[in-house]
């Protein structure tokens, strides 16, 4: 049998999923160079074709290992977890649990292929047999967690805020400095701010941190008119105060002609002058004070010291002359 009719079966059964001639073309010897030039294993896992996968595992049990030539590189695993096929994941996760940390052409792993396509019970898999798993960094930067709150994908994102990494991932920023919240509320993405702000460690800990450029969310929504995350931002105390970025600009100084915004945020305490509002205060009030102390106990002029019927003893003499 020629090698170019064996590629060409394989390729269709690897497209089709038919293993009726499966067993006539996995006795030929020249049968596994077919199986590796066409990717076979790998399009099965990405089509669902769980038959003709328990076969290939079969014959070739470290077929799993290698990453197809084309499929921007991609193991088995990743092309299973991006479609959500949850029992030929778990199949691939058992022959193969170093896959679960492996990258393809792009840097993702397969929880961030799951986690992007909203798997959530293949995200669930994989934070069970592989947690580091959520502190994987794609190409451009983004762990699990990121992607998720990109997407909106809620189940998920509770998911991989309830594993043993959690403290690990909600740390990591993105390439300009941006922390999950300013990714939560750049995508708009209100449903994710919500449940990010059920952690209170996560809420505290970022809700006025700063990206590269000085920015904190309340700089990206302000600038972006961002109506609804705004409302939920500025009531119930969860971002009290303003603050400038590196060019000077605090969020009210962005709201532009936005009167609706400039007359809520007007009402914020700016932070930089919260403690020097207090000082200047002091430097005030500590003279006066002082001043009125030593008036009343030694005014100008001295005091009367006897009796007469002008005055007693003690007064102030300014105060009949």
């Amino acid at each position: 049998m020629e090698q170019a009719y064996l590629n060409h079966m394989f390729h269709r059964v690897a497209l089709t999923g038919d293993t009726s001639t499966l067993d006539s073309l996995l006795s030929n010897e020249r049968v596994y160079e077919a199986v590796l030039s066409q990717n076979v294993l790998h399009f099965a896992a990405f089509y669902g074709y769980e038959d003709l996968v328990r076969a290939l595992f079969r014959r070739f049990p470290t077929l799993e290992r290698l990453k197809a030539s084309t499929l921007i590189k991609s193991l088995p695993l990743h092309l299973a977890a991006e479609k959500g096929h949850l029992n030929i994941c778990k199949w691939l996760i058992e022959a193969y649990p170093a896959a679960c940390t492996e990258s393809n052409a792009n840097g993702m792993n397969p929880l961030h292929l799951a986690a992007q396509e909203g798997h959530h019970l293949v995200c669930g898999e994989l934070l069970d047999k592989c947690p580091v798993a959520c502190i994987g960094l794609n190409s451009l930067g983004m762990n699990p967690l990121h992607i998720v709150v990109l997407k909106g994908n809620l189940d998920v994102l509770r998911q991989l805020l309830n594993n043993s990494f959690t403290n690990m991932v909600v740390k990591q920023r993105l390439p300009q400095g941006q922390t999950i919240l300013h990714a939560c509320v750049a995508s708009d993405q209100l449903d994710s701010l919500w449940v990010l702000a059920e952690k209170p460690f996560l809420w505290s800990g970022l809700r006025g941190a700063k990206d590269d450029d000085g920015n904190t969310m309340l700089h990206i929504v302000v600038a972006n008119t961002q109506h609804e995350i705004f409302e939920y931002l500025v009531s119930e105390n969860n971002v009290a105060c303003l603050s400038k970025n590196k060019i000077g600009k605090s969020e009210l100084d962005l709201a532009g002609d936005n009167n609706e915004m400039k007359l809520v945020l007007s009402h914020l305490v700016p932070v930089r002058y919260v403690f020097v509002g207090i000082a200047m205060d002091m430097v005030f009030a500590i003279p006066l004070a002082t001043l009125a102390y030593q008036t009343t106990a030694s005014p100008p002029g001295g005091v009367w010291q006897d009796a007469t019927s002008y005055h007693t003893p003690g007064e102030p003499i300014l105060l009949h002359t």
